[in-house]
């Protein structure tokens, strides 16, 4: 095994190990630790709150008329939301896993 391959493997595993721990090297060449939690990418869902059925509704696979309906909510049954696009809320019951319209929600 050549150095320069030794040298490109070690500096490998430094990689690797300075992102499981957080630590980024700096454009200067220094090297920072985190402190606190790292920023998500992801946009957080929002907290979870219950809803009830306003009247039967079709759960859906995705936001919208166009998804295949995987369940159905039968009126007056709970609805744990999880998330929101548009007008649609996603969540889970004991009646399916998916995503429902707003308007036949009522949400807490």
């Amino acid at each position: 095994m050549k150095i320069s391959e030794m040298i490109v493997g070690i500096g490998m595993c430094i990689l690797l190990a300075l992102g499981t721990l957080s630590i980024a090297t700096l454009p200067s060449g220094n090297v920072a630790r985190a402190v606190g939690p790292m920023a998500s990418p992801l946009p957080t869902p929002p907290p979870s709150r219950g809803c009830v059925a306003r009247s039967t509704a079709n759960i859906r696979r995705g936001p919208s008329i166009r998804y295949r309906i995987v369940g159905r909510l039968p009126r007056g049954a709970s609805f744990k939301r999880t998330g929101r696009s548009g007008s649609w809320i996603s969540g889970t019951s004991r009646y399916g896993s998916g995503w429902v319209l707003v308007s036949l929600l009522r949400c807490s």
